[in-house]
């Protein structure tokens, strides 16, 4: 079945299991939905970079509920620029700088798939990993992530998340298993999981990678990873 099908169609259970209470989560702006490009899905090695939560989005929890067709919902995401108009943006920087690496200086920019660990933020852009409701959060967002990489079957999986988010990625993945690489486990580690790629890996979130000092040595460990020339 064709994969943008398949997601359009399991979207739209996510909607149709709100549950009875759903109005009462006017606070969660999201979920994104994502869509997955040809230049993805013709990509040789297919990467998705998932980062923590989106910034912002085009409707709260209960208008995309009772107001939102699916096929619009994921509209929003195809039509966003993967941060070409502001690329000072730390993520946006690794995430194209992954990218090119990868497959070159001329790469399409939806060759890499990009999503997010938490497919909701607060409306006031703050994280709901600090909110009272974090969990009834999570219940809603249940299986989104873990079924777009299913379905989108990356080769490689980056989640630049930081350690801060490590019980999320062990809620989703029971059992997963952080190795240590060059770096520390909490700044790179190497994620084992049977549901996950081989090749998966969790970093610091850009900015604090930036922040850290960490930019130069993450991206050379996953050159040696995936086997980038530039970093033979």
């Amino acid at each position: 079945m064709d994969t943008r099908k398949q997601l359009a169609d399991f979207y739209r259970q996510v909607q149709q299991r709100a549950p009875e209470n759903y109005q009462s989560f006017s606070d969660l702006v999201g979920p994104d939905l994502i869509w997955v490009d040809d230049e993805y899905l013709n990509a040789k090695t297919r990467i998705a970079i998932i980062g923590q939560q989106i910034d912002r989005w085009d409707y709260t929890y209960p208008e995309f509920i009772d107001d939102w067709k699916v096929d619009d919902a994921i509209e929003e995401y195809r039509k966003f620029d993967y941060g070409i108009s502001y690329y000072s943006s730390p993520f946006w920087q690794f995430f194209h700088q992954v990218r090119q690496l990868q497959h070159g200086p001329n790469a399409g920019q939806r060759m890499v798939l990009w999503t997010n660990l938490l497919k909701f933020v607060a409306a006031d852009q703050s994280r709901i990993l600090w909110k009272p409701y974090k969990d009834s959060a999570i219940a809603l967002q249940e299986d989104i992530l873990v079924t777009e990489l299913r379905m989108t079957t990356p080769d490689v999986c980056i989640f630049v998340t930081g350690p801060d988010y490590d019980e999320i990625l062990e809620q989703y993945y029971p059992g997963i298993q952080f190795q240590d690489l060059t770096a520390p486990v909490r700044v790179f580690a190497k994620l084992k999981h049977k549901d996950l790629p081989r090749r998966s890996f969790r970093c610091y979130h850009p900015k604090y990678l930036r922040i850290g000092g960490h930019w130069e040595e993450t991206i050379s460990t996953l050159g040696k990873e995936l086997g980038w020339k530039t970093q033979e």
